[in-house]
């Protein structure tokens, strides 16, 4: 179960940037729905691990066993623990995450992508300073002193750009996912295709990608699903999700 840590300070350079803080330590093995909230994450897994497959896969679920930085979350996903889970993720907004990754000379290549194999010193040492935190309260600490760190190197990063992007998100969220491509780019003052290469370039996905994954978001709601959940008997997700 995932608990918000909101006695993380966080910085107000990065207040637009990092969505939250949580903790999930859990002995439950039964799969549970993940829907795409719009935040990708570097996600600290201090014990255990987790399997992650997109229902609308029948591909073998990915496994995640090792400390990872995982981008948008597309398609709603079918997860189970692997062991007694536990774990710290930072929630980033899609900007922020792009700040992050640039801040520290990381190339976002892929979806998913173990911190081991990215071979950066500093987010390295902060892996492994939480690795080694013996409590939760020792882990808040060091988010705390990270945050610090990093906050002069967002300010840096930043640009137009960003603010624009950052803008179009805002407008997105605003209309709950209805607005229109050509809409948006009217109501930021750049034309369609040069708002499609920014967001292509910055964040990796599409426009149209984007307002579907953040009204999945606003609405909070597993309807958009649930025509894949009526093909898919649940004894079947949990076959599949268990089996190694």
């Amino acid at each position: 179960m995932k608990v918000i840590l909101d006695r993380i300070k966080i910085p107000a350079q990065l207040k637009n940037y990092v969505a939250y803080v949580y903790s999930n330590s859990t002995i439950n093995n039964f799969p549970d729905i993940e829907l795409p909230d719009g935040l990708p994450e570097v996600l600290f897994i201090i014990d255990g691990g987790i399997k992650k497959r997109p229902l609308s896969s029948t591909e073998k679920p990915n496994t995640i066993s090792q400390s990872s930085i995982i981008d948008l979350q597309e398609d709603a996903c079918m997860t189970t623990n692997l062991g007694n889970l536990n774990s710290i993720g930072i929630k980033f907004t899609p900007i922020g995450f792009y700040l992050f990754l640039s801040s520290l000379g990381i190339l976002k290549t892929n979806k998913l992508i173990s911190i081991s194999e990215i071979k950066n010193k500093f987010l390295s040492t902060l892996n492994n300073e939480i690795l080694l935190s013996k409590n939760s309260n020792e882990a808040i600490l060091i988010l705390e002193k990270f945050f610090e760190n990093i906050q002069l190197k967002f300010k840096e990063k930043e640009s137009d750009t960003t603010a624009l992007l950052s803008d179009c998100i805002t407008l997105i969220k605003a209309s709950k996912g209805t607005i229109k491509k050509n809409q948006l780019a009217k109501k930021v003052s750049i034309s369609t295709d040069n708002l499609e290469t920014y967001f292509q370039d910055y964040l990796g996905v599409s426009i149209e990608k984007l307002i579907a994954i953040l009204k999945i978001a606003t609405e909070d709601k597993i309807k958009p699903f649930e025509p894949i959940l009526d093909e898919i008997s649940i004894s079947d997700l949990m076959k599949d999700v268990l089996k190694k």
